[in-house]
């Protein structure tokens, strides 16, 4: 074996012939220093034996807390040497559970009765009507007249007349700009 002369070359050595930190130790012989390489550490599996253990922990925290424990003690068994990959392959995925249940199926609702018609009160005609025979007058009706006899806007008022009246119903309706009134909607005769 070589000597050297101090501890700091003989590590230097030791790096050039490529050793690491773990792989050797200088000792102190006579005359100098010594790299005494030790030897390979045999392998030894840190989860023997405790493998079926932290898997039934685990599914016992599965069963009782649920995924959050899952991943809890997952993250803590990962950071011990050798058990993460173990415990990886050993633990059940959170939702396998999950999978396995079966939804049974609802029965049905009943339909819903069709809605009755509201009755119609002959004595009492609806508010078209009512603006129908407003516009049959002779003097015809403005938008702000019906607005103020069925309390509408306005524009509700006008929409009444031309959509309503005019487009759906199929009455011809004429306006005719009054000085005093405004615009007079009247019905074609």
């Amino acid at each position: 074996m070589k000597t050297y002369t101090d501890p700091s070359s003989a590590r230097r050595a030791a790096k050039n012939k490529g050793l690491t930190a773990g792989q050797f130790t200088i000792a102190t012989v006579e005359g100098g220093f010594e790299i005494v390489t030790t030897p390979a550490p045999t392998e030894v599996d840190p989860t023997a034996g405790r493998v079926d253990e932290l898997v039934a922990d685990l599914n016992a925290a599965v069963t009782v807390e649920g995924a959050a424990a899952n991943k809890r003690i997952a993250k803590t068994a990962s950071k011990r040497k050798g058990l993460g990959a173990t415990l990886d392959a050993a633990m059940p995925h959170p939702k396998a559970k999950r999978a396995a249940k079966v939804k049974t199926p609802k029965a049905p609702k009943a339909p819903k009765p069709p809605k009755a018609p509201k009755p119609s009160d002959p004595a009492k005609p609806s508010s078209l009507d009512q603006i129908l025979g407003m516009l049959r007058s002779a003097q015809g009706v403005t938008a702000a007249e019906i607005a103020a006899k069925f309390g509408w806007t306005v524009k509700a008022s006008s929409g009444a007349v031309t959509w309503r009246l005019g487009k759906q119903k199929g009455y011809a309706i004429t306006t005719e700009k009054d000085e005093k009134r405004g615009l007079v909607y009247r019905v074609a005769k």
